[in-house]
């Protein structure tokens, strides 16, 4: 039976000093659970990508701590942690 399949933009996580962060999906497929530890600084990250490709990154490797997931992005976001990264959309 021929399906079809549509892009979809993930749901932001959250949003610091301007910068979004976006949930990242198993498989890319936005019916599954987001990922608990990965998140990605483009709309376009996704499941596929490396480390700091496309902006993707897992929260547990960020030289930061806190808490929760938020507050460990946010600190991240306020050091300064990801303007030397680039990702598409970045300048939107």
């Amino acid at each position: 039976m021929p399906y079809s399949t549509a892009w979809v933009d993930p749901e932001v996580f959250l949003e610091h000093k301007g910068v979004k962060v976006y949930h990242i999906y198993k498989r890319d497929d936005v019916c599954q659970c987001p990922r608990d530890y990965w998140y990605s600084l483009s709309r376009f990250g996704s499941d596929e990508d490396g480390h700091s490709e496309n902006g993707t990154f897992d929260v547990r490797d960020l030289p930061f701590e806190g808490e929760t997931n938020e507050e460990i992005i946010c600190r991240a976001i306020a050091d300064g942690f990801f303007d030397d990264w680039t990702w598409e959309g970045k300048d939107e």
